[in-house]
């Protein structure tokens, strides 16, 4: 019973009720989400009825259609609970599974190599002297375990069904979770039960991503869980990385609509899917008086909304005016409020803003690519690019500079850096080596690019150094080479270099016409062409292949 609409007298009759056996007039209400009608009672309705004697027959047909209705032909990505009995006295149910190695008659998935399985089950159902079979057929579908990072790009693409593992970092005030691992974390709209698992604790959740766009008015990336397992091991989270209130600039937006720049604003900033640090001071503003987290105590001051969701709305309000970091997540961004703030992990008065101080003895980028080779140089910028195995591309307003390491992981596109390290070349890259990196905080990233084909960007000159680092939307066909996928438009064929995240994205892609950015790594003068990096995630199929 829907009780936030049905009125307080059916409700008061139905609380004197419970337990009784009711017969009750209904509207249904709506469809929710997590699968279930929601419907209202009319209290002048609902009256104590004779519970319903119903013959073995009966009992028994009424377990095959509801055994029917909840299993036969659904596809499934977690174990079931196969029921044992139907509540009916004296019923019970037995099952045998065909594909044992499969789907157990216990409900218990296997793991199959193949991605879908069809698995026939048989129940035996008892009730009294009558027992009767019944087949269903499951399909069984084998996921292979994923990082939160590569679920936040399944919900930018509209969608899928992935397993991760994480630890429940946050709570909003409907119960719905955040879910962390050391990748990035994300918003479960799926509301916990204590039965299930608690904050803190670290699960398994098999669940369908998507994005919510509510017409073009916000932006939430969000999973939805059809399968929530609490795990012995522990999931180590990524740490929260430092943030501004100036890193989240104003949306772009028309007639309250978001643009396809606004869209791009908020995927390319990169605290989204993080947990983060950001230091303000709290105000309260606008009729519902929510929380802002602002850059100064002024009425007028930018600030960022803490949404009204979010959890420790009442604990945050008493700290009005005061200096406050939060560690806390992006729940999403609207056209009409800007960024909006997701739960708290903690919170704490402060007696300094933070501020991305100047790193000491840094010079621009311009001046360490001319540099003369093995000077130890200072930089500090953005990162443009991050490939897990290979390094960083990090620019400042002056240009941008290819960072070896092949050891250097968690930085992403827009992380605020510091590089100290000594001036190289490779291949025509100006380049810093054996370097040491710090992140000093994150900011917005958005990429600018040139459109081009391969042959025009190979026909541009390596001797300019402003060429690497560029950005590039190409055309052409994904072609396998070993363990890598490259690209090939008419006889070029460009060497995509590949980490394990992109090439998760363009393996299933290959033999398919494709357009996507890539940005220029360095010069191959043997072949006369440029290696690139792919942004497997501005991936998009042109024309399917065979």
């Amino acid at each position: 019973m829907y009780n936030s609409c049905t009125n307080n007298d059916a409700l008061d009759k139905l609380k004197e009720m419970k337990g009784q056996y009711v017969k009750a007039t209904i509207i249904v209400y709506d469809y929710h989400s997590n699968g279930y009608w929601r419907v209202l009672a009319i209290a002048s309705e609902i009256e104590v009825a004779e519970v319903p004697v119903l013959s073995d027959q009966e009992k028994v047909a009424s377990t095959k259609e509801q055994l029917t209705a909840a299993f036969d032909g659904k596809t499934i990505y977690a174990d079931i609970d196969l029921p044992k009995t139907n509540d009916f006295e004296g019923l019970t149910i037995s099952w045998v599974s065909d594909k044992p190695e499969v789907l157990s008659a216990e409900g218990v998935k296997g793991t199959s190599p193949e991605i879908e399985n069809v698995v026939k089950l048989t129940a035996t159902i008892t009730s009294g002297s009558l027992t009767e079979t019944l087949e269903i057929t499951i399909n069984v579908f084998m996921l292979a375990k994923t990082s939160v990072k590569y679920a936040l790009y399944t919900s930018d693409l509209g969608g899928d069904t992935v397993w991760v593992e994480g630890k429940i970092v946050a709570l909003d005030v409907d119960g719905y979770f955040y879910l962390a691992d050391e990748t990035g974390v994300i918003y479960v709209r799926t509301k916990l039960t204590d039965d299930v698992a608690a904050l803190g604790d670290s699960v398994k959740v098999i669940g369908k991503t998507s994005f919510y766009n509510n017409k073009n008015k916000q932006y939430t990336r969000q999973m939805a869980a059809s399968s929530i397992t609490k795990l012995e091991t522990e999931v180590t989270p990524l740490a929260a990385i430092q943030t501004t209130i100036s890193g989240f600039p104003a949306l772009d937006v028309a007639d309250g609509l978001l643009t396809d720049l606004g869209y791009a604003q908020i995927k390319g900033n990169s605290a989204y899917g993080k947990i983060i640090e950001i230091t303000g001071y709290v105000q309260t503003r606008g009729t519902y008086g929510n929380i802002y987290l602002c850059e100064t105590t002024e009425e007028t001051s930018a600030g960022i909304l803490y949404y009204y969701k979010s959890s420790y709305q009442s604990e945050i309000k008493e700290l009005v005016g005061k200096l406050v970091k939060f560690t806390c997540v992006i729940y999403d961004a609207s056209a009409g409020d800007g960024w909006r703030l997701g739960s708290c992990l903690s919170y704490e008065e402060v007696t300094a803003p933070i501020a991305f101080e100047p790193t000491p003895g840094a010079i621009t980028i311009a001046e360490a690519i001319a540099a003369a080779k093995d000077t130890e140089v200072i930089v500090e910028g953005v990162v443009k690019y991050a490939s897990v195995g290979n390094g960083i591309i990090v620019e400042d307003s002056t240009g941008t500079i290819f960072v070896y390491d092949k050891t250097l992981t968690g930085f992403v596109a827009g992380d605020v850096v510091s590089v100290s390290g000594k001036k190289g070349e490779y291949n025509s890259s100006p380049q810093i080596g054996t370097a040491t990196v710090t992140r000093k905080g994150t900011s917005s990233y958005v990429y600018t690019y040139e459109t081009n084909t391969l042959a025009e960007i190979n026909a541009m000159s390596n001797a300019d150094k402003t060429i690497f680092g560029k950005v590039f939307k190409v055309t052409g066909t994904l072609v396998a080479s070993g363990n890598y996928v490259n690209i090939k438009f008419g006889d070029v064929t460009q060497n995509l270099y590949n980490d394990a995240f992109n090439l998760s994205i363009l393996k299933p892609l290959v033999g398919q016409e494709v357009e996507l950015l890539v940005v220029i790594y360095n010069y191959y003068a043997k072949g006369s062409v440029y290696n690139l990096f792919p942004i497997a995630t501005t991936v998009r199929v042109i024309t399917p292949g065979a």
